[in-house]
């Protein structure tokens, strides 16, 4: 089953002492995997779900941690994921910072392995100039929907894809607040290793970056219901039907 994505969004999260909602993009339904990521001037609370408000972060429970940088603000980042219930979430709370503006990046993906969301494990990265560049990742299955997520510090730029790579998200904050967050993914049919160069942009600053795959649902009985669907095992014509079946 192909792993489509359902909606993004990207959102400002302004100063304060609580915490702002936002609403979840698409429809989301049971098993959609929720993929939340900020970056900040500043450092963010290292923790998922975590940031009490002042401290900011991910403040609904539920997520589970793709990557932290407890306490450096070169830039503050943080990103989860959450697998959708029987009743889908519709909003996710985010913890403000006292000092900084968030950026705030939300995509929601539908197709998922309804056991296992991540497929193998994060490949994390760091870098003191230009863009966010991923390093090497390998999938161990099939048609895993690779996702790259970069945070670049001190500077607001317009950012692009990876060659390959598309479904991009991204968004930026200026003046005092200035960073840039950045989401990209590529649908990989085999399984194995792939290095992709760096997001595209004007960046010149520190960045991190995170690097990992979801893992694709597979759907049983395929075949059975596409020869069910024509009369394949027991309907006219076919393996037990009458007229030009095995035993018709």
């Amino acid at each position: 089953m192909a792993i489509t994505e359902v909606g993004n969004s990207v959102t400002t999260v302004g100063t304060g002492s609580g915490s702002e909602s936002i609403t979840l993009p698409g429809t989301e339904a049971e098993d959609d995997i929720v993929v939340v990521a900020l970056v900040c001037d500043n450092n963010l609370d290292g923790s998922v779900p975590g940031g009490s408000g002042g401290a900011g972060g991910i403040g609904t429970t539920g997520y589970v941690e793709i990557y932290t940088a407890s306490g450096q603000g070169n830039p503050g980042s943080v990103a989860g994921y959450k697998r959708m219930a029987s009743t889908p979430d519709s909003s996710v709370s985010i913890n403000q910072k006292s000092n900084r503006d968030i950026k705030a990046a939300v995509q929601t993906w539908r197709g998922i392995d309804s056991t296992t969301a991540i497929d193998n494990s994060f490949s994390n990265d760091t870098g003191t100039s230009g863009m966010p560049d991923p390093p090497s990742h390998t999938t161990s299955n099939d048609n895993a929907k690779r996702v790259i997520i970069g945070y670049l510090d001190d500077d607001a730029v317009t950012a692009t894809a990876p060659s390959g790579f598309g479904d991009i998200v991204a968004g930026s904050l200026s003046g005092l607040d200035s960073c840039s967050i950045m989401i990209a993914s590529k649908t990989e049919a085999s399984a194995g290793a792939l290095n992709p160069a760096a997001f595209g942009g004007s960046g010149t600053d520190d960045w991190r970056v995170n690097h990992f795959a979801l893992r694709a649902a597979v759907v049983s009985g395929r075949i059975m219901g596409s020869l069910a669907s024509y009369g394949g095992l027991a309907g006219p014509g076919g393996i037990a039907g009458i007229g030009g079946g095995l035993v018709g």
